[in-house]
């Protein structure tokens, strides 16, 4: 045991391990390194830098973009606000910077702000011999129009008026009385609503109330030929006399606003008006042979081109009238300039001419839809190709009383529509929870609206707009009524409509 433990130790003793002599050897590649080492810690403190000068630079853009957009066509104004917002995002032109503004040349609600730094500075870089760099961001912005609703031509609500073809529209636009219950049809100029429309202005009010009434677009072309006439068709509120229903009297007013921007109502201007018109107001113009016509003004070849909103409403004061007040509205050029493009009477269609100064609902459009037959179509709402694989949203404010099918058609040709597949659902006034009954459907082509079910309901539709591409001369979808009951073989409705699609309505975009 004892021998064996001294061997062991002794040969341990005799065969150590030897390692060679490091000394100095880390400290040397340390030292070869510390240069490359600081060479990367001061580019990339350099390269930091340029990130976040870069990352303001897109800030700044993207503000000017989406604040200036909005003013178009006014380049001046677009790009006014657009300096301000880089401003207030910490750029602005001077010192290396410049910041240019700029309408798209293929899409008149598109802007492009470009901003340029050309003396982005370094910490390191330009003290081994570098130069300052130059950064520059681009940013697109534009905006989307409410959807034209009503008519692609240059008058709207005209009814009966012209001779039967595909010119008569078998529609007028109405505006309630004040007190007349909303479930008569007017979503935002009733005042109240109940089931019981003997009631004069009854305690449950309608919130969806608009003091203002309802506004439309009339169109005023760059290069317009004229200045243009903005006539109205028996704007007064005569029960009794076609086509006004109901009792009672009542003022209804009218007046034209100059819009600066879509986005911005309080720098709109109003060019005329407001005019009022009651029971005994006289008529002022003969157009289409009958005297049933007022003159409201007239927009001047000098003023801006651009978009004008007319707004109508009732009196606005509770009262005993119990009815609605149909009326309509031409834009006619002062020198009959449509006339040299073949259409008669000064009426256009925008479809077939640029040049003609369309009349169109801006967001919701109140009408009395009549027809002397069992099937009727009418104007609906345009729809953009831009919208392809968006969504269509469509509301119907107690639709389709007394009638049998309600359709939305889609254009197929110039002068052709066929029925869209759609999803529904039906609201009681303004709830949110959808009404029961299975009053409800998921990719249908047709809504049963048998037993003025819909009476004083909120009918929401929706439409796929995957794969949407229109006809280049036709983007305008119809609605398509059938009252099939030999009782009542022809179509009247008293209704609201409003047409959107789902989405951002001021946004950024990518360049193409």
């Amino acid at each position: 045991m004892t021998r064996t433990f001294a061997h062991r130790r002794n040969a341990i003793l005799v065969s150590p391990i030897k390692r060679p002599r490091q000394r100095g050897y880390v400290l040397v590649m340390f030292a070869l390194a510390l240069v490359p080492i600081l060479l990367m810690v001061g580019f990339s403190v350099d390269v930091g830098s340029w990130y976040n000068r870069a990352a303001q630079l897109r800030k700044a853009a993207d503000a000017a973009a989406l604040a200036g957009v909005v003013w178009l066509p006014d380049e001046g104004q677009a790009t006014a606000y657009a300096l301000a917002a880089a401003a207030r995002n910490g750029v602005e032109p001077g010192n290396g910077v410049s910041i240019t503004v700029q309408r798209s040349s293929a899409n008149e609600r598109r802007l492009k702000v470009s901003i340029t730094d050309t003396r982005v500075g370094s910490f390191f870089f330009k003290n081994l011999g570098g130069n300052d760099i130059s950064l520059t961001r681009h940013s697109f912005a534009e905006y989307r129009l409410p959807v034209p609703l009503g008519s692609p031509r240059n008058y709207f609500g005209t009814g009966e008026l012209l001779p039967a073809g595909p010119r008569r529209e078998y529609l007028n636009q109405a505006i309630n009385t004040y007190c007349y219950s909303k479930v008569q049809g007017d979503r935002h100029q009733s005042r109240y609503f109940s089931a019981n429309t003997g009631h004069v202005c009854t305690p449950t009010l309608n919130t969806e109330y608009r003091p203002d009434g309802y506004e439309l677009y009339i169109d005023a072309p760059e290069g317009r030929p004229a200045g243009i006439d903005v006539l109205l068709y028996d704007p007064q509120y005569r029960p009794g006399t076609f086509p006004d229903t109901g009792n009672g009297s009542e003022n209804f007013s009218y007046e034209l606003w100059r819009e600066n921007s879509p986005f911005t109502p309080t720098d709109d201007v109003r060019v005329c008006g407001p005019t009022t018109y009651t029971a005994s107001s006289g008529y002022n113009y003969t157009f289409l042979s009958v005297n049933k016509w007022n003159r409201l003004c007239t927009i001047q070849p000098g003023w801006a081109s651009g978009r004008y909103i007319l707004k109508a409403r009732n009196g606005s004061v509770p009262g005993s009238a119990l009815g609605s007040n149909q009326w309509g509205v031409v834009a006619r050029y002062t020198n009959g300039a449509a006339g040299s493009q073949g259409f008669s009477n000064g009426l256009c269609d925008a479809r077939e001419w640029a040049l003609c100064p369309s009349v169109y609902g801006k967001d919701a459009i109140s009408v009395y839809a009549a027809s002397d037959g069992s099937t009727a179509q009418f104007f609906l709402a345009e729809i953009e190709p831009e919208h392809a694989g968006k969504k269509l949203k469509l509301e119907l404010w107690d639709p389709g009383e007394g009638g049998s099918v309600l359709r939305i058609l889609q254009p197929t040709g110039q002068n052709t529509w066929s029925p869209k597949q759609m999803s529904w659902s039906a609201y009681y006034n303004e709830n949110t929870t959808p009404a029961g009954g299975g009053r409800s459907g998921t990719n249908q082509t047709s809504i049963d609206i048998t037993g003025s079910r819909y009476n004083g309901h909120r009918l929401v539709i929706e439409v796929d707009l995957t794969g949407y591409t229109p006809p280049a001369n036709n983007h305008w979808w119809k609605i398509e009524y059938e009252f099939n009951d030999p009782g009542r073989p022809d179509v009247t409705d008293r209704t609201t409509w409003t047409a959107d699609i789902i989405g951002d309505p001021v946004h950024l975009v990518e360049e193409y």
